[in-house]
């Protein structure tokens, strides 16, 4: 299992695009009441899964706190939570 790093390795350009990424009801629930938990700030967290191709699978979601200096407009993930998911 890795993270789905999807949005630092795309800004970097090493990580082809995904066609799809399947999430269980359970989780985009879970995703959509962190979100709302969250709300008027933007929400933040990894996805944790498996890459099957060109599909992402999610198998977890790892809610982080909104370090970012305008958590209204803008997110940011500690980078230390960050490196310790992804190793994890």
């Amino acid at each position: 299992m890795s993270v789905c790093n999807i949005t630092t390795r795309l800004r970097h350009g090493t990580l082809p695009l995904l066609e799809r990424l399947f999430i269980t009801d359970a989780l985009r629930d879970a995703l959509i009441a962190q979100a709302a938990r969250a709300y008027p700030e933007e929400c933040c967290g990894l996805i944790e899964g498996v890459r099957e191709g060109e599909i992402c699978r999610a198998l977890a979601l790892h809610a982080t706190r909104n370090v970012a200096s305008n958590p209204r407009v803008n997110f940011e993930i500690d980078p230390q939570i960050h490196f310790q998911l992804a190793r994890a």
